[in-house]
Formats: C-alpha cells, structure tokens, sequence
C-alpha cells in the first residue's frame, strides 16, 4: 500500500478537511482514496468492531398498492370531459397535404405526421417534405 500526503479534500461525504492522504495499492495515485486522518481512524475502529455474523435490521414494508387497484369507474360527466378534451387536443391536418402546408409545419410535426403515414422520418424537413407528398 502506497501512501502520499496531499492537500485535498477529503472524500468522505460531510468531511471538509483538506489534510489527507491519498492511499492506493498502485503506483499511480490518480486511482486512490482520498482520505484526513480523522475519518481513517473513524473507518479503522468501524472495521475493528463490525460483527458479520450480526443480521442487519430490516423492516418490512407491504408493497404499495397498484395505482388503478380496485378499477376506476368512470361517469358520465367523467366520459364526456375526456371527449372534450381530447377533441380539443386534435390537431386539425388537411388532406392531402400541400406543399405550402407542409413548408409551414414544425420539423418535429413533420416527423409526426411522417410517423402515421408509416414513412421513415429519419430525413431532414425537405425530404420529408416530398415522401408526405408523395404518399398523399
């Protein structure tokens, strides 16, 4: 084991001692434990008294319910809304396609519009431009 004191902050979470040694069993140190004498002398008594045959202390927690558990009923008015709102939601596209349409429309709602038409939209807007074109 190698080991070179250095003026770092030391790596243990909550420690900001910048006296440490950086430990390592090579002889790079970029691949090393950075570590100040208080937290190694707190990590050799914790190794000192860890017990393996000791089981850890768990508790056990029922798995939480299924988010839809017990189904979900929908009413009416319930129906209706979601109607609405996905009526609301649908964005009108004309059909056929023209050209200026199309020039007009977001690269990503082309993609989009390539998608449902089962074209590749793995062009860019220009190309996809003409395939919807042609499909249509």
């Amino acid at each position: 084991m190698k080991i070179k004191k250095i003026k770092k902050k030391c790596e243990v979470r909550g420690c900001k001692n910048t006296d440490t040694y950086s430990l390592t069993n090579t002889n790079e140190f970029g691949n090393s434990v950075i570590i100040c004498e208080e937290c190694l002398k707190k990590a050799i008594k914790a190794v000192a008294e860890y017990d393996p045959s000791v089981e850890k202390k768990t508790v056990s927690v029922p798995p939480p319910p299924l988010f839809f558990h017990g189904g979900i009923e929908k009413t009416v008015k319930n129906a209706e809304e979601t109607v609405e709102t996905e009526d609301n939601n649908a964005e009108e596209y004309p059909i056929p396609y023209t050209k200026e349409y199309l020039d007009n429309v977001k690269y990503n709602d082309l993609k989009k519009i390539a998608k449902e038409m089962g074209i590749n939209a793995n062009a860019d807007k220009e190309t996809l431009i003409e395939s919807i074109l042609q499909v249509s």
